[in-house]
């Protein structure tokens, strides 16, 4: 699949959903192309390898410029990354053009300014700060093969509409003024990311989604609590473990966390879901519900105490309990 130059064409063209500058995810991208798609599984690479090694082949090209990094068992790894300003603007002039329309039929649309456009919507939409929302001019949009809508700056619940038979990725991270009855009308996603808005609990019709895979929502919290200080002789172990709590109980107390609805193990195509939060109304029958999710690879809970963690048995019979759990 990696030496598809079909497949790397599309994947560059993919990249003019993000405006210059944007800080984009690695683990956001890997996600957005498995619901497009892109990523293949094979014998030996699961869906997730081979979207990682899509971002390599960009970040090799000079397509995509590394922002930020870690250290991972020695080596170097990018969590997100930038569009390479050059590569971005030719993609963006390249993309009207009718030949590549003619061998990539890969339509990517961004409403910025005030321009008016009735043009024919494909599969990408990108909705920019500086477009007007202008209601009329969204509604004489054909959407019908809409396979995902991104959305930067102010949310209008217009954005989502009965046209939308085909949409996959939902992507409102950092978006304002999007609440959790806009969720309800939404419906066979792939991929929802709500992080950085004031979603703090997902609709009962959420679990008709039974495709859906990928569930973030919360505040993006910066690091806004001091942590710990290396231990000093004159300071017991003990005093250490307790301001190490003291941390941990802040840290997870940041931000709002997401309440879910009765019935979310029904979603059993889920990957992804973050942050739960295990202190709020049923909060044990949701930890309850979440054993019948079995393809879960991350998983975020809050709200975690001595009285609901014999809940939260999911893989490991014996987990180690922790009064501040934070995953």
């Amino acid at each position: 699949m990696m030496d598809s130059p079909q497949l790397i064409k599309k994947c560059i063209f993919y990249l003019s959903i993000f405006p210059q500058g944007s800080s984009i995810r690695r683990k956001h991208l890997v996600r957005r192309w498995i619901a497009e798609g892109y990523s293949k599984g094979t014998n030996s690479n699961s869906l997730e390898e081979e979207a990682e090694k899509l971002i390599d082949r960009l970040i090799n090209l000079w397509i995509m410029l590394p922002e930020q990094t870690i250290t991972v068992s020695g080596a170097m790894r990018m969590t997100s990354c930038q569009v390479n300003s050059f590569f971005l603007e030719y993609i963006i002039s390249r993309s009207g053009q009718d030949e590549e329309k003619t061998f990539l039929p890969l339509e990517v649309t961004v409403l910025e300014g005030s321009r008016f456009t009735t043009e024919h919507i494909g599969q990408h939409l990108a909705i920019g700060r500086s477009w007007d929302r202008a209601e009329f001019v969204y509604s004489s949009l054909d959407l019908s093969q809409l396979r995902s809508l991104t959305v930067f700056g102010k949310w209008k619940p217009f954005f989502i509409s009965d046209k939308m038979r085909v949409l996959r990725v939902l992507d409102l991270q950092d978006v304002s003024g999007v609440t959790s009855s806009d969720l309800g009308r939404m419906f066979r996603l792939q991929t929802l990311d709500v992080r950085g808005t004031s979603v703090k609990k997902l609709p009962a019709s959420i679990i008709k989604l039974r495709k859906l895979q990928y569930i973030r929502a919360g505040a993006k919290t910066p690091w806004p609590v001091k942590p710990p200080q290396p231990s000093s002789a004159a300071r017991s172990w003990q005093q250490d473990l307790k301001e190490a709590k003291r941390f941990l109980s802040k840290l997870c107390r940041l931000g709002h966390h997401l309440a879910v609805p009765r019935g979310v193990g029904s979603l059993t195509a889920l990957h992804t879901l973050a942050v739960v939060n295990a202190s709020a109304p049923r909060g044990k029958a949701i930890l309850k519900e979440l054993r019948k999710l079995t393809e879960l690879h991350e998983l975020g809970v809050a709200g975690i105490n001595r009285h609901n963690i014999r809940h939260l048995h999911l893989w490991d019979p014996s987990p180690i309990w922790n009064p501040y759990h934070c995953i």
